[in-house]
């Protein structure tokens, strides 16, 4: 959809997106709609690596007034069973979740409050066992946590929002395979 390199993308709680040459990607969730993701599909049907790496840079992350509720934007990795997500909301909290292989949110694993910012990178990072979340709003260090083993049959964009108009601005995806 918005992949000049022959990825695909599908959505889940989304409403059509804007695809903008310079500015990026601009999901906004529908109606009724908590969690929207945006799927990612390698071109070719090839499958993901378990030793890879998502990243994208989001903008917009407005917070409400007194600072509670905030857009959020994360990435997920889900495989057959089980998946993870790691989330950034422009009120300075992130989360590590696990979720069940269709990104529903199961228990928090990790998460805390660090600089607000409506603008961030974000990195997951998964090495078989091994799940590592930056983001540069906390100086990229990575919060990591051991996990069991997955195979991603799915990599995602997730965006959240409670009750804040505009959407988030999501650029620069990539997807970085380290197999080889």
């Amino acid at each position: 959809m918005c992949d000049k390199k022959g990825g695909q993308w599908s959505l889940q709680g989304i409403a059509p997106i804007n695809c903008e040459a310079q500015a990026g990607t601009t999901p906004l969730l529908v109606n009724d709609a908590m969690w929207g993701y945006l799927y990612f599909n390698l071109p070719n049907n090839e499958t993901f690596s378990a030793n890879n790496e998502i990243s994208i840079n989001a903008g917009n992350l407005l917070t409400a007034a007194g600072g509670g509720a905030s857009e959020c934007v994360g990435l997920a990795e889900m495989g057959k069973n089980a998946g993870f997500l790691g989330v950034y909301c422009g009120n300075g909290t992130w989360s590590i979740y696990s979720t069940s292989n269709t990104g529903v949110i199961i228990r928090q694993l990790a998460g805390a409050n660090i600089i607000q910012s409506q603008s961030v990178q974000m990195v997951l990072d998964m090495n078989t066992t091994t799940l590592s979340f930056s983001i540069d709003a906390d100086g990229n260090r990575p919060h990591t946590l051991k996990i069991p083993l997955i195979k991603p049959v799915q990599i995602a964009i997730v965006a959240s929002h409670t009750y804040i108009t505009g959407g988030v601005l999501i650029q620069n995806f990539t997807y970085t395979d380290h197999s080889s």
